[in-house]
């Protein structure tokens, strides 16, 4: 976001870009690693917050929802990374309703899943996770805009007055 928002500042929109894409290969390969440690060692980590002898549905959920988050960790981190870069440009106010839009719509429909559906966790979270995505290209659709390039900044000073 600094970097993106200090190019933008310089009118250097190709660094600006060049900053954004190398936050995205930082994001991914840290989400990455993540991944690929929420699937190969899942039973282990769930089993580190669970009593001895939990039944096998008390231990079912969190390993499907370790698992379901090895998915989420590349959305989050893309979202991440050009949501911050959006901000950092000047587009504050684009990324907080994306941003409010997305959430209160993951809340509402986790909400009607449950109350009315009656649909099992399992399903929920599977649900949420999957609509996820919704978020990313919702953030790709507002960055491949190219608002943010025709943003204009205020220059302001700070004065000292004295009195």
């Amino acid at each position: 976001m600094s970097l993106a928002g200090r190019f933008v500042g310089a009118r250097d929109l190709d660094s600006a870009l060049d900053s954004v894409f190398s936050g995205l290969f930082l994001a991914s390969s840290y989400a990455l690693i993540l991944s690929l440690a929420c699937l190969a060692v899942t039973p282990a980590m769930v089993d580190l917050f669970l009593e001895p002898g939990s039944s096998v549905a008390t231990r079912d959920l969190p390993i499907w929802g370790t698992q379901l988050n090895a998915f989420l960790m590349f959305i989050l981190a893309w979202s991440s990374i050009l949501g911050g870069a959006l901000r950092g440009a000047g587009d504050t106010y684009g990324v907080m309703f994306i941003s409010a839009g997305f959430w209160w719509l993951q809340y509402a429909l986790v909400v009607i899943l449950i109350q009315m559906f009656g649909l099992h966790p399992d399903d929920v979270l599977t649900i949420h996770v999957l609509s996820s995505p919704l978020l990313l290209i919702a953030i790709m659709i507002r960055f491949r805009s190219g608002v943010w390039r025709k943003l204009k900044l205020i220059d302001w000073r700070w004065s000292l007055r004295v009195v």
